[in-house]
Protein backbone atom coordinates (compact mmCIF):
# COMPACT_ATOMS: atom_id res chain seq x y z
CA UNK A 1 0.00 0.00 0.00
CA UNK A 2 2.79 2.46 0.71
CA UNK A 3 4.74 2.15 -2.34
CA UNK A 4 0.95 2.96 -4.13
CA UNK A 5 0.73 5.77 -1.95
CA UNK A 6 4.31 7.35 -2.95
CA UNK A 7 3.80 6.41 -6.70
CA UNK A 8 -0.07 8.37 -6.55
CA UNK A 9 2.06 11.55 -4.10
CA UNK A 10 5.03 11.49 -6.91
CA UNK A 11 3.01 11.83 -10.22
CA UNK A 12 0.38 14.04 -8.31
CA UNK A 13 3.08 16.51 -7.42
CA UNK A 14 4.43 16.48 -11.11
CA UNK A 15 1.16 16.82 -12.64
CA UNK A 16 0.54 19.82 -10.49
CA UNK A 17 4.05 21.37 -11.26
CA UNK A 18 3.66 20.62 -14.49
CA UNK A 19 0.05 22.88 -14.68
CA UNK A 20 1.45 25.23 -12.61
CA UNK A 21 4.78 25.61 -15.15
CA UNK A 22 2.41 25.85 -17.85
CA UNK A 23 0.27 28.77 -16.84
CA UNK A 24 3.51 30.69 -16.17
CA UNK A 25 4.35 30.26 -19.69
CA UNK A 26 3.25 33.60 -21.60
CA UNK A 27 2.47 31.63 -24.68
CA UNK A 28 -1.15 31.16 -24.40
CA UNK A 29 -2.34 34.60 -24.14
CA UNK A 30 0.01 36.34 -26.36
CA UNK A 31 -0.78 33.90 -29.17
CA UNK A 32 -4.07 33.96 -28.68
CA UNK A 33 -3.89 37.84 -29.36
CA UNK A 34 -2.11 37.43 -32.35
CA UNK A 35 -4.08 34.81 -33.45
CA UNK A 36 -7.41 36.64 -32.99
CA UNK A 37 -5.57 39.58 -34.64
CA UNK A 38 -4.48 37.83 -37.82
CA UNK A 39 -8.60 36.18 -37.74
CA UNK A 40 -9.79 40.40 -37.61
CA UNK A 41 -7.29 41.24 -40.38
CA UNK A 42 -8.65 37.94 -42.49
CA UNK A 43 -11.98 38.96 -42.33
CA UNK A 44 -11.63 42.31 -43.64
CA UNK A 45 -12.61 44.15 -39.78
CA UNK A 46 -10.75 46.88 -39.18
CA UNK A 47 -12.87 48.25 -35.72
CA UNK A 48 -11.92 44.61 -34.37
CA UNK A 49 -8.29 45.06 -35.43
CA UNK A 50 -8.20 48.43 -33.31
CA UNK A 51 -10.30 46.71 -30.34
CA UNK A 52 -6.83 43.81 -30.49
CA UNK A 53 -4.39 46.40 -31.08
CA UNK A 54 -3.20 48.61 -28.62
CA UNK A 55 -0.31 49.11 -25.04
CA UNK A 56 -0.64 48.75 -21.62
CA UNK A 57 -3.02 51.62 -21.53
CA UNK A 58 -5.78 49.73 -23.54
CA UNK A 59 -6.76 48.77 -27.36
CA UNK A 60 -6.88 51.69 -29.73
CA UNK A 61 -9.89 51.16 -30.03
CA UNK A 62 -10.94 51.45 -26.48
CA UNK A 63 -8.92 54.68 -26.00
CA UNK A 64 -8.54 56.46 -29.42
CA UNK A 65 -4.92 56.55 -28.91
CA UNK A 66 -2.61 57.03 -30.74
CA UNK A 67 -4.50 59.50 -32.45
CA UNK A 68 -4.01 58.23 -36.13
CA UNK A 69 -4.59 54.57 -35.23
CA UNK A 70 -7.49 54.13 -37.55
CA UNK A 71 -4.46 54.79 -40.70
CA UNK A 72 -2.60 52.60 -38.65
CA UNK A 73 -5.10 50.20 -38.97
CA UNK A 74 -5.47 50.62 -42.57
CA UNK A 75 -1.76 50.14 -43.12
CA UNK A 76 -1.56 47.06 -40.99
CA UNK A 77 -4.46 45.31 -42.88
CA UNK A 78 -3.03 46.17 -46.12
CA UNK A 79 0.03 44.99 -45.38
CA UNK A 80 -0.73 41.74 -43.92
CA UNK A 81 -3.99 40.66 -45.87
CA UNK A 82 -3.71 37.70 -48.07
CA UNK A 83 -1.65 35.81 -45.55
CA UNK A 84 -2.13 32.93 -43.56
CA UNK A 85 -0.28 33.18 -39.88
CA UNK A 86 1.09 30.08 -37.72
CA UNK A 87 2.54 31.07 -34.54
CA UNK A 88 6.15 29.92 -34.44
CA UNK A 89 6.38 30.59 -30.35
CA UNK A 90 8.17 32.98 -28.26
CA UNK A 91 11.41 34.78 -29.59
CA UNK A 92 12.02 37.18 -26.34
CA UNK A 93 9.68 37.25 -22.77
CA UNK A 94 10.26 40.10 -21.08
CA UNK A 95 7.18 39.33 -18.65
CA UNK A 96 4.53 41.64 -19.79
CA UNK A 97 5.73 41.89 -23.44
CA UNK A 98 6.70 39.40 -25.50
CA UNK A 99 8.03 39.01 -29.17
CA UNK A 100 6.76 36.42 -30.75
CA UNK A 101 7.78 34.73 -33.95
CA UNK A 102 4.98 34.37 -36.43
CA UNK A 103 4.81 32.53 -40.17
CA UNK A 104 2.78 34.61 -42.58
CA UNK A 105 1.71 32.49 -45.66
CA UNK A 106 1.55 33.96 -49.46
CA UNK A 107 1.19 32.10 -52.33
CA UNK A 108 4.91 32.49 -53.35
CA UNK A 109 6.46 33.07 -49.86
CA UNK A 110 6.60 32.31 -46.31
CA UNK A 111 8.30 34.68 -43.87
CA UNK A 112 9.02 34.61 -39.83
CA UNK A 113 7.73 38.15 -38.58
CA UNK A 114 8.23 39.52 -34.92
CA UNK A 115 4.84 40.36 -33.48
CA UNK A 116 5.28 42.06 -30.11
CA UNK A 117 2.62 41.60 -27.73
CA UNK A 118 1.92 43.24 -24.15
CA UNK A 119 -0.21 42.32 -21.25
CA UNK A 120 -2.89 45.06 -20.23
CA UNK A 121 -4.03 43.84 -17.22
CA UNK A 122 -4.06 40.23 -14.96
CA UNK A 123 -5.36 38.38 -18.37
CA UNK A 124 -5.52 40.55 -21.52
CA UNK A 125 -2.92 40.46 -24.23
CA UNK A 126 -2.78 42.75 -27.19
CA UNK A 127 -0.94 42.81 -30.63
CA UNK A 128 1.51 46.20 -30.12
CA UNK A 129 4.13 46.06 -32.84
CA UNK A 130 4.48 44.04 -36.07
CA UNK A 131 7.82 44.29 -38.46
CA UNK A 132 5.43 45.51 -41.55
CA UNK A 133 8.96 45.83 -43.26
CA UNK A 134 9.76 42.21 -43.00
CA UNK A 135 6.01 41.75 -44.27
CA UNK A 136 7.11 43.35 -47.68
CA UNK A 137 5.09 46.64 -49.09
CA UNK A 138 1.61 45.45 -50.16
CA UNK A 139 1.29 44.58 -54.21
CA UNK A 140 5.43 43.47 -54.48
CA UNK A 141 6.44 40.50 -55.20
CA UNK A 142 7.10 38.32 -51.89
CA UNK A 143 10.75 38.38 -50.75
CA UNK A 144 10.40 35.88 -47.98
CA UNK A 145 13.61 34.06 -47.12
CA UNK A 146 11.86 31.07 -46.95
CA UNK A 147 10.82 29.92 -50.43
CA UNK A 148 7.07 28.03 -50.72
CA UNK A 149 8.33 26.08 -53.95
CA UNK A 150 11.44 24.55 -54.19
CA UNK A 151 13.40 25.96 -56.98
CA UNK A 152 12.84 24.90 -60.81
CA UNK A 153 15.74 22.71 -62.07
Amino acid sequence: MRPFVLAFLSLSAIACGGAAMQSATPEVGPTLAIEKFMRAVADSNLNEMANLWGTSSGSAGKTGQPSDYRRRIQIMHAYLRGSTAKVLGVREDQGNKVVMTVELSRPDCRQQVPFTAVRRGQTEWLVEAIDLAVVGAPGTTCTGTIPQRPPPG
